[in-house]
């Protein structure tokens, strides 16, 4: 015996009035109106077995066991070299080197977009925590004077709550964007967030009289780390709306 209402649910969820028609044999068959159902912005539900497969804040996978200093949540690496001394050195190089394999640099940008889209984990936890990269005596950059005090602002990343407080349950870092590829990391993962960049016509996003996407005076809670220059958080409105 066939449900009565299975072949309401073989049809296309579309939206349609009451003089419209499913689309797979139904036609000249009246229906009411079926709101759209639309797809959750956090990516819950996209596996209906699985339903937090994929959504924000799950826990990153790992492929190895952590290595924190203390076995638990503190940080290693006290006796390798500083990541600015690792960047100056493997990153020196020739401008204009070929690449071996026939690569431009937009397949590195294009990776890093792709990265983005399925992977944030740089955010930073509550309640925050902040450390400092020592930067070497006299580098270029950020120690011009060569002062040898200078430091770059590092804060760590979110985290489980439930994590990181004995050694069978080590700190384990949270992914605060969706794992599919959905646009998330340009429209957000949240609905309040993304109707403050909606103009809420033709499906645009609002833009400024130079047609560029406004500035966050919602002051929306973007990603804002302090300037490594400045040491210091500078006002979120100054960032587009669209950053994160």
């Amino acid at each position: 015996m066939t449900h009565p209402h299975t072949a309401h649910r073989s049809c296309l969820i579309m939206q349609y009035d009451h003089s419209s028609s499913c689309l797979f044999g139904l036609a000249g068959q009246e229906h009411r109106p079926t709101r759209v159902e639309k797809q959750r912005y956090d990516g819950w539900y996209n596996n209906m077995a699985h339903p937090n497969w994929g959504s924000t804040e799950q826990r990153l996978t790992r492929k190895t066991p952590p290595s924190y200093s203390d076995g638990v949540y503190m940080m290693a690496g006290e006796d390798r070299p500083s990541p600015r001394k690792l960047s100056r050195i493997l990153m020196r190089g020739k401008d204009g080197m070929p690449s071996t394999k026939n690569r431009t640099a937009l397949l590195v940008f294009f990776g890093q977009v792709v990265s983005s889209e399925i992977l944030m984990a740089s955010e930073m936890g509550c309640p925050i925590e902040m450390h400092k990269i020592r930067v070497e005596q006299c580098d270029e950059m950020y120690d011009a004077d060569c002062s040898g005090e200078k430091y770059m602002p590092f804060y760590r990343a979110g985290y489980d709550s439930k994590t990181g407080q004995s050694p069978n349950m080590p700190r384990e870092q949270i992914n605060s964007k969706t794992s599919w590829i959905d646009g998330s990391f340009i429209y957000s993962t949240s609905e309040a967030w993304l109707n403050t960049m909606r103009s809420f016509e033709n499906g645009t996003f609002r833009t400024d009289e130079n047609g560029m996407p406004p500035k966050n005076h919602e002051r929306v809670p973007i990603m804002n780390k302090p300037s490594p220059h400045l040491f210091k958080t500078l006002s979120p409105e100054r960032m587009y709306s669209s950053s994160r």
